[in-house]
């Protein structure tokens, strides 16, 4: 992660990595995903789809998608498909 913010023109290395530790929980802190509404708020919701609508939170979402994408009989019944 650290590298991917180096081509920053005000790139400080060190504040970097306490941001990037603290986010990922090495500081004790931890940090709950946002709910779909505010990810919508913030314009980080890539738009919604029937998956999305049964749903209350983005990692439902994703834990539902990847069984759906997995091929096999529950990735029928996730895509309502029975």
């Amino acid at each position: 992660m650290i590298a991917l913010f180096a081509a920053s023109p005000d790139f400080d290395q060190d504040r970097t990595r306490y941001q990037v530790e603290h986010i990922a929980g090495a500081t004790g802190t931890r940090y709950k995903p946002p709910a779909c509404a505010t990810m919508a708020t913030y314009g980080n919701c890539p738009g919604k789809d029937d998956l999305c609508r049964r749903v209350r939170h983005p990692l439902s979402y994703y834990e539902r998608r990847s069984r759906m994408l997995k091929p096999g009989p529950m990735a029928a019944r996730e895509a309502g498909q029975r």
